[in-house]
């Protein structure tokens, strides 16, 4: 499943990153930078 994310606040980021460890794929967009790369880690390696 592909899913995309706009805003990783509160309830974005753990969303997202719930999504990834489950190991679909997920676009994120956020004003700032550091919150979307915080998930990097969770990415899986075909990503």
């Amino acid at each position: 499943m592909n899913v995309a994310f706009l805003g990783l606040g509160a309830m974005g980021q753990p969303m997202a990153r719930n999504l990834l460890e489950a190991g679909h794929a997920v676009t994120v967009y956020n004003r700032t930078r550091t919150c979307a790369e915080a998930l990097a880690p969770c990415r899986s390696p075909a990503s």
